[in-house]
Protein backbone atom coordinates (compact mmCIF):
# COMPACT_ATOMS: atom_id res chain seq x y z
CA UNK A 1 0.00 0.00 0.00
CA UNK A 2 1.24 3.35 -0.89
CA UNK A 3 -1.36 5.36 -0.11
CA UNK A 4 -3.44 6.90 3.34
CA UNK A 5 -6.32 4.48 4.19
CA UNK A 6 -9.52 6.18 4.60
CA UNK A 7 -10.29 3.91 6.99
CA UNK A 8 -8.30 1.69 9.51
CA UNK A 9 -9.77 -1.48 10.94
CA UNK A 10 -7.83 -2.98 14.15
CA UNK A 11 -7.95 -6.72 15.72
CA UNK A 12 -8.15 -6.38 20.05
CA UNK A 13 -6.32 -8.80 21.32
CA UNK A 14 -2.27 -8.68 20.07
CA UNK A 15 -3.10 -5.28 18.37
CA UNK A 16 -4.47 -3.13 20.29
CA UNK A 17 -3.55 -5.09 23.47
CA UNK A 18 0.30 -6.58 24.34
CA UNK A 19 0.52 -9.85 21.89
CA UNK A 20 -2.17 -12.96 23.64
CA UNK A 21 -0.23 -15.32 25.52
CA UNK A 22 -1.02 -18.32 23.91
CA UNK A 23 1.43 -18.23 21.05
CA UNK A 24 3.62 -19.97 18.13
CA UNK A 25 6.43 -20.88 20.47
CA UNK A 26 4.38 -23.71 21.88
CA UNK A 27 4.30 -26.50 19.52
CA UNK A 28 4.12 -29.87 21.20
CA UNK A 29 0.64 -30.42 20.82
CA UNK A 30 0.96 -34.11 22.27
CA UNK A 31 2.49 -32.75 25.87
CA UNK A 32 0.80 -34.59 28.40
CA UNK A 33 -1.24 -32.71 30.73
CA UNK A 34 -1.75 -33.76 34.41
CA UNK A 35 -3.42 -32.44 37.14
CA UNK A 36 -1.07 -31.34 39.75
CA UNK A 37 -1.90 -32.60 43.20
CA UNK A 38 -0.08 -31.83 46.86
CA UNK A 39 1.35 -34.64 49.21
CA UNK A 40 -2.41 -35.57 50.04
CA UNK A 41 -3.54 -36.29 46.62
CA UNK A 42 -5.61 -32.75 46.71
CA UNK A 43 -5.41 -30.40 43.23
CA UNK A 44 -3.05 -28.36 43.45
CA UNK A 45 -2.27 -24.84 41.77
CA UNK A 46 -1.07 -25.61 38.01
CA UNK A 47 2.82 -25.83 37.76
CA UNK A 48 4.69 -24.26 35.30
CA UNK A 49 4.79 -27.33 33.12
CA UNK A 50 1.66 -27.89 32.90
CA UNK A 51 0.39 -24.35 32.30
CA UNK A 52 2.77 -24.78 29.27
CA UNK A 53 0.95 -27.55 27.95
CA UNK A 54 -2.01 -25.66 28.48
CA UNK A 55 -0.92 -23.15 26.63
CA UNK A 56 -0.38 -25.44 23.72
CA UNK A 57 -2.92 -26.93 23.59
CA UNK A 58 -5.07 -23.55 23.52
CA UNK A 59 -2.21 -22.29 20.64
CA UNK A 60 -3.80 -25.41 18.67
CA UNK A 61 -7.68 -24.77 19.34
CA UNK A 62 -6.63 -20.98 18.14
CA UNK A 63 -5.25 -21.54 14.77
CA UNK A 64 -7.76 -24.82 14.64
CA UNK A 65 -9.66 -24.36 11.00
CA UNK A 66 -12.43 -26.67 11.70
CA UNK A 67 -15.58 -24.40 12.01
CA UNK A 68 -16.86 -26.71 14.45
CA UNK A 69 -13.93 -26.73 16.76
CA UNK A 70 -14.84 -25.32 20.28
CA UNK A 71 -13.54 -21.83 20.19
CA UNK A 72 -14.71 -21.54 16.98
CA UNK A 73 -18.12 -22.07 17.86
CA UNK A 74 -17.74 -19.62 20.96
CA UNK A 75 -16.21 -16.48 19.31
CA UNK A 76 -19.66 -17.51 16.99
CA UNK A 77 -21.86 -16.75 20.07
CA UNK A 78 -22.59 -20.27 19.55
CA UNK A 79 -21.28 -21.75 22.09
CA UNK A 80 -21.14 -21.20 26.12
CA UNK A 81 -17.82 -19.98 27.99
CA UNK A 82 -18.99 -22.85 30.28
CA UNK A 83 -17.56 -25.23 28.11
CA UNK A 84 -14.07 -23.53 27.70
CA UNK A 85 -13.94 -23.81 31.30
CA UNK A 86 -14.91 -27.62 31.14
CA UNK A 87 -12.03 -28.07 29.06
CA UNK A 88 -9.58 -26.45 30.79
CA UNK A 89 -10.37 -27.90 33.74
CA UNK A 90 -10.15 -31.14 32.22
CA UNK A 91 -6.81 -30.19 30.87
CA UNK A 92 -5.25 -28.46 34.27
CA UNK A 93 -7.49 -28.60 37.09
CA UNK A 94 -7.80 -25.13 38.52
CA UNK A 95 -6.99 -22.93 35.35
CA UNK A 96 -10.22 -22.50 34.59
CA UNK A 97 -10.50 -19.49 37.00
CA UNK A 98 -7.87 -18.01 33.72
CA UNK A 99 -10.93 -18.22 31.35
CA UNK A 100 -13.72 -17.10 33.37
CA UNK A 101 -16.12 -14.00 32.30
CA UNK A 102 -15.72 -11.87 35.38
CA UNK A 103 -12.81 -11.45 37.91
CA UNK A 104 -9.22 -9.94 38.28
CA UNK A 105 -7.18 -12.83 36.94
CA UNK A 106 -9.85 -13.48 33.96
CA UNK A 107 -7.15 -13.97 30.79
CA UNK A 108 -9.54 -11.17 29.05
CA UNK A 109 -9.38 -8.83 32.17
CA UNK A 110 -5.60 -9.29 32.33
CA UNK A 111 -4.51 -8.05 28.93
CA UNK A 112 -3.22 -5.03 28.82
CA UNK A 113 -4.03 -2.29 26.66
CA UNK A 114 -1.60 -0.68 24.79
CA UNK A 115 -0.89 3.17 25.26
CA UNK A 116 0.79 4.03 22.51
CA UNK A 117 -1.72 2.47 20.06
CA UNK A 118 -4.30 4.66 21.84
CA UNK A 119 -2.17 7.26 21.25
CA UNK A 120 -1.52 6.60 17.26
CA UNK A 121 -5.57 6.47 17.01
CA UNK A 122 -6.21 9.61 18.24
CA UNK A 123 -3.65 10.74 16.11
CA UNK A 124 -5.43 8.64 12.91
CA UNK A 125 -9.06 10.74 14.35
CA UNK A 126 -7.53 14.24 13.90
CA UNK A 127 -6.57 13.29 10.70
CA UNK A 128 -10.29 11.82 9.40
CA UNK A 129 -9.20 8.62 9.38
CA UNK A 130 -12.32 6.06 10.34
CA UNK A 131 -11.58 3.36 12.71
CA UNK A 132 -13.03 -0.14 13.17
CA UNK A 133 -12.23 -2.93 15.66
CA UNK A 134 -12.97 -6.23 14.33
CA UNK A 135 -12.58 -8.83 17.20
CA UNK A 136 -13.14 -12.50 17.39
CA UNK A 137 -14.26 -12.63 20.50
CA UNK A 138 -16.38 -14.72 23.18
CA UNK A 139 -19.96 -13.36 24.64
CA UNK A 140 -19.09 -13.36 28.23
CA UNK A 141 -15.36 -11.76 28.01
CA UNK A 142 -16.88 -8.86 26.42
CA UNK A 143 -17.50 -6.73 29.41
CA UNK A 144 -14.08 -7.54 30.72
CA UNK A 145 -11.99 -6.10 27.43
CA UNK A 146 -14.59 -2.91 26.83
CA UNK A 147 -14.29 -2.03 30.44
CA UNK A 148 -10.10 -2.17 29.38
CA UNK A 149 -10.78 -0.33 26.51
CA UNK A 150 -13.00 2.66 28.28
CA UNK A 151 -10.42 3.08 31.31
CA UNK A 152 -7.57 3.16 28.52
CA UNK A 153 -9.50 5.77 26.91
CA UNK A 154 -9.93 4.09 23.62
CA UNK A 155 -13.27 2.84 23.53
CA UNK A 156 -15.13 5.97 22.43
CA UNK A 157 -12.70 6.58 19.20
CA UNK A 158 -13.98 3.92 17.39
CA UNK A 159 -16.45 4.71 15.37
CA UNK A 160 -18.12 0.86 15.17
CA UNK A 161 -17.27 -2.32 17.49
CA UNK A 162 -17.88 -5.37 15.70
CA UNK A 163 -18.12 -8.67 18.02
CA UNK A 164 -17.83 -11.93 16.05
CA UNK A 165 -19.93 -13.06 19.26
CA UNK A 166 -22.12 -10.60 18.81
CA UNK A 167 -22.65 -11.00 14.86
CA UNK A 168 -22.81 -14.15 14.24
CA UNK A 169 -19.60 -14.75 12.02
CA UNK A 170 -15.78 -14.39 12.84
CA UNK A 171 -12.14 -13.56 11.15
CA UNK A 172 -11.34 -15.49 8.31
CA UNK A 173 -14.76 -16.03 7.15
CA UNK A 174 -15.02 -13.51 4.10
CA UNK A 175 -18.19 -12.35 5.04
CA UNK A 176 -17.03 -10.81 8.56
CA UNK A 177 -14.38 -8.79 6.91
CA UNK A 178 -16.96 -7.03 4.13
CA UNK A 179 -19.78 -6.62 7.25
CA UNK A 180 -16.86 -5.00 9.41
CA UNK A 181 -16.23 -1.89 6.45
CA UNK A 182 -20.39 -1.82 5.31
CA UNK A 183 -20.60 -0.70 9.21
CA UNK A 184 -17.96 1.36 9.53
CA UNK A 185 -19.10 3.14 6.42
CA UNK A 186 -22.73 3.69 7.68
CA UNK A 187 -21.57 4.89 10.66
CA UNK A 188 -19.41 7.24 9.59
CA UNK A 189 -21.62 8.04 6.78
CA UNK A 190 -19.35 7.31 3.81
CA UNK A 191 -19.20 4.89 1.29
CA UNK A 192 -16.28 2.77 2.05
CA UNK A 193 -14.44 0.78 -1.04
CA UNK A 194 -12.50 -2.61 0.71
CA UNK A 195 -9.42 -1.30 -1.02
CA UNK A 196 -9.59 2.03 0.66
CA UNK A 197 -9.17 0.42 4.34
CA UNK A 198 -6.25 -1.16 6.10
CA UNK A 199 -6.82 -4.24 8.32
CA UNK A 200 -4.22 -5.12 10.93
CA UNK A 201 -4.25 -8.90 13.20
CA UNK A 202 -1.89 -10.56 14.83
CA UNK A 203 -3.06 -13.61 13.40
CA UNK A 204 -1.41 -14.91 9.59
CA UNK A 205 -4.88 -16.74 8.71
CA UNK A 206 -7.28 -13.54 9.56
CA UNK A 207 -4.80 -11.36 7.40
CA UNK A 208 -4.90 -13.32 4.39
CA UNK A 209 -8.70 -13.64 4.59
CA UNK A 210 -9.02 -10.26 4.24
CA UNK A 211 -6.27 -9.76 1.56
CA UNK A 212 -8.49 -12.96 -0.23
CA UNK A 213 -11.58 -10.47 -0.33
CA UNK A 214 -9.74 -7.28 -1.33
CA UNK A 215 -9.24 -5.88 1.67
CA UNK A 216 -5.41 -4.27 2.31
CA UNK A 217 -3.97 -5.52 5.47
CA UNK A 218 -0.98 -6.18 7.98
CA UNK A 219 0.31 -8.66 9.90
CA UNK A 220 0.93 -7.32 13.64
CA UNK A 221 4.19 -8.63 15.02
CA UNK A 222 6.19 -8.79 18.09
CA UNK A 223 8.92 -6.20 16.60
CA UNK A 224 6.01 -3.45 15.38
CA UNK A 225 6.87 -3.18 11.99
CA UNK A 226 3.23 -3.47 11.15
CA UNK A 227 3.32 0.17 13.33
CA UNK A 228 6.66 1.44 11.27
CA UNK A 229 4.35 0.83 7.65
CA UNK A 230 1.22 2.49 8.54
CA UNK A 231 3.58 5.55 10.50
CA UNK A 232 5.32 5.94 7.03
CA UNK A 233 1.99 6.04 5.40
CA UNK A 234 0.91 8.82 7.02
CA UNK A 235 4.30 11.32 6.86
CA UNK A 236 4.25 10.51 2.91
CA UNK A 237 0.57 11.76 2.75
Amino acid sequence: MTIRPKAIILDYTGVVTVPIPFGAESSAETDTVSADHDANGNAAPPSSSSMHALRTLMAHELNNADPNGLWNRLERGEAPLAELHDMVESIVPGAGVFFAGEGPVSLMASIAVRLDVIDRMRAWKSAGVALALLTNNVAEWRPLWTANLVKAGGYELFDVVIDSSAVGMRKPEPAVYRHAVTELGLACGLTLALAECLFVDDFAQNVRGAMDVGLPALLATNDDAHWTTIDALFRCA
